[in-house]
């Protein structure tokens, strides 16, 4: 937020709510969720070919290489930043995200 804020950027969070969904989830008891050596939350993996992850991957608004290599789409984010093309490109080159699979 603080680096939004900085490029003057007004972001709005819009609250959700989630109850059908976490109800159609199949319930993970908290003790099978912590590692008994550790104490720390076990990390699981996203199965990134089901089509959970698809539906959800098609929601997401990131930026794509793609969006970088487009001059126009480069020009649009760079406006939107309040940055000039190469200061938005050099800022966010290195953490773009692969195009949705």
């Amino acid at each position: 937020m603080k680096e939004l804020n900085a490029l003057e950027c007004s972001v709005s969070i819009v609250a959700k709510d989630i109850g059908y969904e976490l109800r159609c989830a199949d319930p993970i008891p908290f003790k099978q969720m912590v590692d008994a050596t550790t104490e720390r939350t076990k990390v699981r993996m996203v199965d990134v070919g089901s089509q959970f992850y698809d539906i959800a991957r098609r929601f997401m608004i990131r930026l794509t290489q793609g969006d970088l290599d487009d001059p126009i789409m480069l020009s649009c984010c760079a406006v939107v930043a309040g940055l000039s093309s190469k200061s938005f490109h050099e800022r966010f080159a290195g953490i773009v995200g692969p195009a949705p699979i």
